[in-house]
């Protein structure tokens, strides 16, 4: 049976790239004919390859998906309590906002899409960062993505860009294919909010790879929201190149989909580069999520975090993987990993796994993983204060994953805050 589900996963992969032929500049076409040869090559990973032993990939194998439509989708309420600059909308992996007449500063933002502007599209960045085309869904993408959105900063800003990825299903399976290029230049600032958001209840293969770029003294702050329904298998890689004295932070708040993987590989390659990726995952039913997140010291004096909070409840089953690997260059690195975990069900599952990859004898570097479940004796004194069982379970389960968003803006904290607190009302609604 694992032979026929490996064949099966060939199979689409083959399907797959061959689908949506599309005309792009030269440039662009050499890169996804690249892609599509690497992914051929690679293939699927299987539950025999390393960083994958515990994703199961056969709901994707077993689903004949087809190529993207473009469709009109339904209006999406703004951010509570967000200030938005801009806001820029993705459809089935086609930009759809007129970025010619992007509202923002045009000597701060400059925004490009491939099928807007086609060959004034910075090519050269796609790819650029260090990746290592060993990743399977990265190959998948560039091979599949038909158009690309580019966003280049030269300026400093304090509000919200915020960038919306619908993936909509027309009475069939489809995939989606989003490429997205963030260049952050010498002394600059974003802010950048990415959205995932699907329509329909057909399965979805979203499939998503960001390539972010930080020259010296640069900073962004990414903050990741997954909207998507349950019938939605999500599938986002990023990927940092951090120069020197540049600061990146990220939150991600995920997931709701059936299958999710979120994959960081951060290059700091510049002198006191620092970077934090953060996450809250609220599990429920029998959702699955996969967090893969590796830091690699390059440079002196770099300082990285990694703090993720996972809330496992009913049947869900989180994965979490942290890697920091200092090279002969990384003298002075300063890393830390911690990953926490909450079980609020018998059911539930959380797997942990910090690893540490070191070259060079001049570093603090440590980790740590727990899993627990809630206190019986904090339980007990909530109660004893007027609280009811329900009550009394939120606040804690609220208070474990609060210290996550709680250093972003205000209102965008806030925002954060309040969806935690739905997912964390809806587990505890149900016990």
């Amino acid at each position: 049976m694992k032979n026929l589900d490996e064949n099966k996963i060939a199979q689409y992969g083959t399907y797959s790239v061959e689908m949506t032929p599309i005309a792009f500049p030269s440039p662009l076409e050499s890169i996804r004919k690249s892609g599509r040869e690497s992914f051929l090559a690679s293939g699927f990973p299987t539950l025999k390859t390393e960083r994958w032993r515990a994703t199961d990939l056969k709901s994707i194998a077993e689903t004949q998906f087809s190529p993207v439509e473009q469709v009109d989708v339904t209006a999406v309420e703004p951010i509570s309590g967000v200030e938005i600059r801009d806001r820029i909308r993705v459809i089935n992996g086609q930009v759809q906002s007129q970025l010619d007449h992007f509202s923002g500063d045009h000597k701060t933002i400059v925004a490009k899409s491939v099928t807007q502007h086609g060959e004034s599209f910075p090519a050269e960045l796609i790819g650029s960062v260090e990746n290592g085309t060993g990743s399977p869904f990265y190959n998948l993408n560039t091979a599949l993505f038909t158009d690309a959105l580019s966003l280049s900063v030269d300026g400093v800003s304090d509000q919200n860009i915020q960038v919306q990825y619908h993936a909509v299903s027309a009475n069939k399976a489809s995939a989606v294919s989003n490429r997205t290029i963030i260049e952050v230049r010498a002394g600059a600032k974003l802010n950048l909010v990415q959205q995932f958001i699907s329509e329909g209840s057909d399965a979805i293969l979203s499939n998503a790879v960001t390539e972010i770029i930080l020259h010296p003294n640069a900073t962004l702050n990414h903050t990741i929201l997954a909207d998507e329904a349950k019938s939605v298998n999500h599938f986002h890689q990023i990927f940092v190149h951090q120069m020197e004295n540049s600061n990146y932070e990220s939150v991600t708040l995920a997931p709701n989909g059936d299958l999710t993987r979120v994959e960081f590989q951060v290059f700091l390659k510049g002198e006191q580069a620092k970077a934090e990726v953060r996450g809250v995952f609220a599990g429920s039913q029998s959702r699955k999520f996969n967090g893969d997140i590796t830091m690699v010291h390059d440079a002196k004096n770099c300082v990285s975090r990694m703090n993720f909070k996972a809330i496992g409840a009913d049947q869900s089953h989180g994965i979490f993987r942290g890697l920091v690997h200092v090279t002969e260059n990384g003298a002075g690195t300063d890393a830390h990993q911690s990953f926490k975990s909450l079980i609020v069900s018998d059911d539930a599952k959380i797997t942990t796994e910090p690893h540490l990859l070191i070259h060079n004898d001049d570093v603090s570097c440590s980790h740590g993983a727990t899993v627990g479940q809630l206190d019986d004796k904090q339980l007990f004194y909530l109660e004893s204060r007027g609280l009811n069982p329900e009550e009394a379970k939120k606040i804690l389960i609220l208070s474990f994953a609060a210290d996550v968003v709680s250093t972003l803006a205000s209102g965008l904290s806030d925002y954060l805050l309040e969806r935690i607190h739905d997912e964390v009302s809806a587990i505890t609604e149900r016990k």
